[in-house]
């Protein structure tokens, strides 16, 4: 864990990238990567050449540059200097790790379960004999003692936590993803750099977590790191082989669709579809478009063209003028083309801000209805059309 100043960094062992840190005080939804591993199984006969690449940041484009707090003054003076104190490394101790992730479920669960529900007193009464069972203080016993009552908490809550829904829920497969826009507010030269650092992550939790898989889009970023990062990009074709990391989204980069012409949506389809199948041996099934505002009434038919089936985005869920009555629904096109269309109403995990306000948002009235599954598209009014296109207009 290091203790410097700046925003993001990547991790180097022995000249390969090995994962992303953020400093500790960033504490957002965007990452609060301040620890990464550096090694499985650590050997005290070995040694390690580790390095960190900070980025140092840049000014913000528009703003005069002799202003207060304009690039070339005021807080934007210092911008680029960053206080190094030093790196702290430890042992993982996963006894600990699985015991905090475990009590994290039953609290969550605890907290979003109705309060007259029997699954939630159940929960209840299982962290309450956690608490009698647990050590609080890891200082009020010897460490061996403490462990101990690590263990036997978790074996406490392993009933509740392999208690199942009924017959009739749904399946839900999840899966690891990071939204990367191309071009944005910083050069292109660090949308490569931060591509890297991202991937290397993904590939580091895969080390420490089998289970775990991960969706990359835009075929253009991998293109990226098969040129900038060929030792990283190995490591993802391998990960693409055994079935951890698919490449999908369909496109070349995500895209606009509302001032291009039909043309260049076309190409965005053919050099993404045409990269994945020359370089993975796979064709895209999903054409995923989560920050990207405004859809082209013709999109459903270029996307069946490519052997596309299905499409997501988030915009959708962001207007706040003309709601819109669904998450998933068939998408018909201009000319009569269908394909399976969902859009996300949250982009964070479970807690207290995340799918829960959304979900009592939806129930007042003030989101988007869950549950609803129509068998047409939809129109912003909500009235069901055989040929319109979502929109934010």
């Amino acid at each position: 864990m290091p203790r410097v100043g700046g925003y993001e960094a990547m991790l180097w062992v022995d000249g390969m990238p090995k994962g992303t840190f953020a400093t500790k005080i960033v504490v957002t939804r965007h990452g609060n990567h301040y620890c990464d591993m550096l090694c499985a199984q650590a050997d005290p006969a070995r040694s390690m050449d580790v390095a960190l690449e900070f980025y140092a940041g840049h000014p913000v484009p528009g703003r005069a540059p002799f202003e207060p707090d304009g690039p070339l003054g005021g807080e934007d003076a210092e911008a680029f200097s960053f206080q190094a104190q030093d790196i702290l490394i430890c042992t993982k101790n996963q006894l600990v790790a699985d015991f905090l992730f475990d009590l994290r479920v039953l609290l969550q669960l605890a907290e979003m379960l109705d309060e007259n529900s029997f699954r939630r007193a159940g929960v209840l009464n299982t962290l309450a004999q956690v608490h009698r069972t647990l050590y609080l203080s890891p200082q009020a016993v010897d460490r061996e003692t403490w462990l101990e009552s690590l263990r036997a908490a978790r074996a406490v809550m392993a009933p509740a936590l392999a208690c199942r829904n009924g017959d009739s829920a749904p399946h839900a497969a999840l899966l690891g993803h990071s939204h990367m826009d191309t071009a944005w507010l910083w050069p292109t030269a660090e949308t490569v750099r931060k591509n890297a650092r991202t991937i290397a992550n993904q590939l580091s939790l895969m080390e420490q977590y089998p289970e775990y898989r991960f969706l990359q889009s835009a075929s253009c970023h991998t293109a990226w790191m098969q040129r900038e990062y060929p030792a990283l990009f190995e490591r993802m074709r391998e990960a693409v082989a055994q079935g951890r990391y698919e490449m999908n989204g369909a496109v070349w980069v995500e895209c606009d669709c509302n001032l291009v012409g039909g043309e260049a949506l076309i190409r965005q389809f053919l050099w993404g579809q045409r990269y994945t199948r020359d370089t993975f041996g796979v064709l895209s099934d999903c054409f995923w478009l989560p920050d990207t505002f405004g859809y082209s009434a013709a999109i459903p038919q270029i996307m069946r063209g490519f052997g596309v089936k299905y499409f997501l985005t988030t915009k959708l869920a962001w207007n706040d003028t003309n709601t819109f009555p669904y998450e998933t629904f068939t998408w018909r096109g201009i000319d009569g083309t269908d394909v399976l269309a969902h859009f996300f109403v949250m982009d964070t995990w479970p807690t207290q801000g995340g799918c829960w306000s959304v979900s009592t948002a939806s129930a007042t009235g003030t989101a988007c209805t869950t549950n609803r599954s129509p068998t047409r598209g939809s129109s912003p009014s909500g009235t069901e059309t055989a040929a319109a296109a979502p929109s934010l207009r």
